[in-house]
């Protein structure tokens, strides 16, 4: 893993250069692209930007905190959990936030803590990402309330997770325990569940108040193509109040 952080600079600055072109942009290189990468189980066509790593939800996260929240003009106290490496970076060289990172396994991070047992006081953070992380933790509902907790009054907080539509509860089970059983039932070998309709349910459940924007309908279908988002994606924009 460490030779591999390493080595990403490297290899994303060759990509820049084998990729350069017009037809794709990315918000958070600042770049254009002839294409964007396949990524995920799925193959996911013109999601991964060649030259800093990004998915489709990160450029979408960028285009919305500039558009709509006071990331970029306010003094925060920002907590980011399990945090892409280019988001990272990018975040943690901002003058107006102090930022922490958390998760118990990447190399990068401020901390490796347990989301479910974060060591921060009440009320420490003004926002919060939590973005693709939850279906990966046992007691979910004990992180999210952990987030809940270190978040201050009137603070907001970005939770996402993939979710299936067509599932009104999630898909759970604690007879599903291998790796394999895990990748044949849930998608992937890490995850511990499927969520579905009633994700924002279990949000809720521990105190938040969640808005969901649909902000990607802003966008025309050109520039969806173009910018390598989503169209599908809504922000869970919750807040403590």
């Amino acid at each position: 893993m460490i030779m591999k952080d390493l080595l990403r600079p490297y290899y994303l600055n060759i990509n820049k250069i084998i990729y350069k072109g017009s037809g794709y942009y990315c918000n958070i290189c600042n770049k254009s692209y002839r294409k964007f990468l396949p990524a995920g189980n799925d193959k996911r066509q013109n999601a991964k930007c060649p030259g800093c790593g990004s998915f489709e939800r990160h450029r979408l996260l960028m285009y919305f905190l500039k558009e709509k929240t006071n990331f970029f003009n306010s003094n925060l106290n920002v907590l980011d959990v399990s945090p892409n490496k280019t988001m990272h970076n990018l975040f943690n060289q901002m003058n107006n936030i102090k930022y922490t990172s958390v998760d118990l396994m990447m190399s990068y991070v401020t901390q490796k803590v347990d989301l479910t047992q974060l060591p921060f006081d009440n009320e420490t953070f003004d926002c919060i990402f939590c973005y693709h992380v939850l279906e990966h933790i046992q007691d979910d509902i004990k992180a999210i309330s952990e987030l809940y907790r270190v978040l201050k009054r009137n603070g907001w907080a970005i939770i996402q997770s993939p979710f299936d539509k067509s599932l009104n509860k999630t898909l759970q089970s604690e007879k599903i325990m291998t790796s394999e059983e895990r990748k044949e039932v849930y998608g992937q070998e890490d995850h511990v569940r499927i969520y579905g309709k009633d994700f924002i349910s279990r949000i809720e459940s521990v105190g938040f108040d969640v808005k969901e924007d649909d902000y990607i309908h802003t966008f025309s279908k050109d520039d969806i193509i173009k910018f390598g988002l989503d169209k599908e994606e809504i922000i869970n924009f919750c807040i403590k109040s």
